[in-house]
């Protein structure tokens, strides 16, 4: 099936499961597939441009986020280290204690 973005921009795309292939459409090299293109308005042309770029900064936020989590991971491991060979009080920035000790 085609995404909403393909079909924002007029082309539509159906499986073809009875067996017999294609029967015309714009693609009859792909025996799997009918396809049909149709015209459309500049707004939705620019719609399927915006969901494209959408797209792209979720994918690109979803991969960050992964980078920050694999380096909180790294820290909180580093910490843990820390703690195990250090038995010093652990104090903020402020010289509280965060031991609760």
């Amino acid at each position: 099936m085609t995404d909403i973005v393909e079909r924002l921009r007029g082309i539509y795309c159906a499986p073809i499961t009875d067996g017999l292939g294609a029967a015309g459409g714009d693609e009859p090299d792909n025996p799997h597939e009918f396809v049909r293109k149709f015209e459309t308005p500049p707004i939705q042309h620019e719609a399927a441009d915006e969901i494209e770029h959408l797209r792209k900064d979720k994918q690109l936020g979803l991969e960050l986020m992964d980078v920050f989590i694999k380096e909180i991971n790294r820290l909180k491991h580093m910490i843990a280290q820390y703690k195990l060979y250090d038995d010093g009080p652990y104090l903020d920035d402020n010289g509280n204690n965060l031991d609760g000790n």
